[in-house]
């Protein structure tokens, strides 16, 4: 149970961080091609790589 709460632990310090790090960038100046292509970005949908199809196919840990 520790490993899962220290692996919990470190996800939310890096989520955490990568939330500050987007959060201090106040202000960017974009052209509207490039404005454009950053709002097709954030609207794409990432596929789920095999590491993390695998962990979702696999029983959690209080079922097993």
């Amino acid at each position: 149970m520790t490993d899962v709460r220290s692996n919990r632990d470190r996800l939310d310090s890096a989520r955490n961080k990568a939330k500050e790090a987007i959060l201090d960038q106040r202000a960017f100046f974009l052209d509207a091609d490039g404005h454009q292509k950053f709002l097709d970005l954030l609207d794409a949908l990432n596929p789920p790589s095999g590491e993390l199809r695998a962990r979702m196919a696999r029983k959690p840990v209080w079922e097993r």
